[in-house]
């Protein structure tokens, strides 16, 4: 994602729980290019399932890296925070952390 080029911009942007199956030193690399093609004024959303303390393999090898909120929100400066949450899963039953911002937009000047 980091590298993530040649696909435009976007009104919105959607992240669902992918963010943490990269490694941890990636992470504010793939948070700031969501927001790059995030038009001015739209809107990014973007969700990672907790995993506190030591990064984490499941039986299928798939990476849970553990990191904090604070990490991304330092990577979204200037961004309007409209949502900032952990919720349980009802699916899995476990910890998401759920983060809805707007990108700042053109100032219109007089």
């Amino acid at each position: 994602m980091p590298d993530l080029r040649g696909i435009g911009t976007f009104d919105n942007v959607l992240c669902e729980t992918v963010i943490m199956h990269l490694e941890r030193k990636q992470i504010a690399a793939a948070v700031r290019r969501l927001l790059d093609v995030v038009k001015p004024s739209g809107i990014l959303y973007l969700s990672w399932r907790v995993t506190e303390n030591a990064d984490l393999r499941d039986p299928q090898g798939r990476l849970y890296a553990a990191f904090d909120a604070p990490m991304v929100l330092a990577e979204l400066k200037g961004a309007t925070v409209l949502l900032d949450e952990e919720v349980v899963s009802a699916s899995s039953g476990k910890k998401i952390h759920r983060l809805v911002v707007k990108k700042p937009g053109y100032e219109i000047r007089e």
